[in-house]
């Protein structure tokens, strides 16, 4: 019925308003203005689009409930306010000689709100302050709270409570209960997380700090943990004897935080060399210095004894033309370099040194080493002098050994970049490079398979991690 009365007013709001008073032609007309509200349980809200009629004059409030009418004084007048989900106000009022001030004050039902107050981590919250205009309600143990018999209108929410910001919002009741339920974010959290290395597993006794506000040492598992972190950039510090120390910025938001981080010592790991090959070729010079060719591709790369491959019995040579009769020896070593050890990058390493051992003493320690890069694939039991890989340019010359049994070769570069040289490295006297044979007394490298493990072909790698 309201709302029908509503509508009805609407469409005589436009006529009534043409017969209102012109304050400009009528000095008998006054003001009467004020504003249309509803009032319950200390609430007072304004009434907006509520359509106010004084005697014959009328009109609606606006948004803050105000409304104005201009109409001759010193009359008495009916006057109804209403409002679709109110109830109809009616009144008789005197209007003197000057303006009058006349609020309205309107009826309507009531309703519950009701919700939980949580936290996403921390799931409910007691004990909150929760506030509804001037109604204060506590949370229970499970978080809830409810405020009954509150008007219809928007109402201001807020709520506080411990160790987390302050919330605020707005609530809409409108013809039924509402639940509002409250999420609170935290002013500070906690901090937490294991130190580690990445081959020795969780580090004990590590000094972890932030922002030089608070300190705490890992325990035997390696964790760490912080209380009560304020949220922000913090600085995160490590400090263990034998490890390189850290210092890590992160981030924390409104939830506690899972920080997991690595400290990096020097480490140092021999890694064998399993893949090399001796390729040679031979020339039988008889005397007169006419030349025959024999055993112009041989493979001797995996031989645990290659030194024995190098002296011929005598069976080897025509009979009766020994004294007159020698070998001619042309022969380079390949090496394919060991791979990186799990979990270490190019990045992490420092230095890396190839060592290579001797056979048996060099006759010649005047005769330096070429090396070149492998640039083309190769396998260690087909490779032979006449499949030889494609090889670089010398990347090294004049290579001396240390002493009369070992080669040690600066390889930190090839490591740090290992495209450089995919395939390996590959090894040649500078003597053999310029065309010339070389006898039987040219360098002898101790193989992957040699039996003498200590004298294996290896590369000493130096790296952090």
């Amino acid at each position: 019925m309201n709302s029908v009365r509503y509508i009805i007013l609407i469409a005589c709001l436009a006529l009534t308003i043409l017969s209102a008073c012109d304050r400009s032609t009528d000095s008998d007309c006054v003001e009467v203005y004020g504003v249309v509200y509803q009032s319950f349980n200390d609430f007072v809200d304004s009434i907006g689009g509520a359509i106010v009629k004084i005697g014959g004059y009328s009109t609606e409030s606006d948004s803050l409930g105000r409304f104005r009418l201009s109409v001759p004084g010193n009359e008495s007048y009916s006057v109804y306010c209403i409002h679709p989900l109110y109830d109809t106000f009616t009144s008789v009022t005197n209007v003197p000689d000057r303006d009058l001030h006349y609020d309205i004050a309107l009826n309507g039902p009531v309703y519950n709100v009701f919700g939980t107050v949580s936290n996403p981590l921390d799931g409910p919250i007691s004990d909150a302050a929760v506030r509804l205009g001037n109604i204060l309600e506590i949370s229970d143990d499970s978080g809830y709270f409810i405020f009954e018999n509150i008007p219809q209108g928007r109402k201001q929410i807020s709520c506080l409570c411990g160790q987390y910001f302050i919330y605020s919002g707005t609530a809409i009741v409108a013809g039924a209960d509402l639940e509002f339920n409250v999420n609170l974010e935290r002013t500070v959290v906690n901090l937490s997380g294991t130190v580690g290395h990445i081959f020795d597993g969780p580090l004990a006794g590590v000094v972890v700090g932030y922002d030089s506000v608070k300190v705490d040492t890992t325990d035997a598992n390696g964790d760490y943990s912080f209380m009560d972190v304020s949220l922000g950039v913090h600085i995160i510090r490590s400090e263990c004897e034998g490890y390189y120390s850290s210092t890590d910025t992160i981030l924390i938001d409104s939830t506690d935080i899972n920080y997991d981080f690595y400290l990096r010592r020097p480490m140092f790991e021999v890694l064998p060399v399993s893949e090399d090959a001796t390729v040679a070729f031979y020339q039988h010079v008889k005397s007169g210095m006419t030349t025959e060719t024999k055993f112009v591709d041989v493979n001797y790369g995996q031989l645990s004894d290659v030194t024995a491959a190098w002296h011929f019995e005598d069976n080897n040579m025509p009979s009766g033309e020994l004294e007159y009769e020698f070998w001619d020896i042309r022969h380079r070593f390949i090496i394919k370099l060991p791979s990186l050890p799990e979990n270490v990058t190019p990045n992490d390493v420092d230095s890396a040194f190839l060592n290579l051992n001797i056979t048996e003493p060099f006759l010649y320690p005047y005769m330096p080493l070429n090396v070149r890069m492998v640039l083309s694939p190769w396998d260690e039991e087909t490779v032979t002098w006449n499949t030889m890989p494609e090889r670089s340019d010398v990347i090294l010359s004049n290579l001396y050994p240390f002493d009369s049994m070992r080669v040690m070769l600066d390889i930190s570069n090839l490591y740090k970049n290992p495209s450089l040289a995919p395939y390996g490295l590959f090894f040649s006297d500078l003597y053999e490079d310029n065309n010339n044979y070389c006898g039987t007394e040219n360098f002898r490298f101790h193989s992957g398979e040699s039996d003498s493990l200590s004298r294996r072909p290896n590369v000493g790698l130096f790296f952090t991690r």
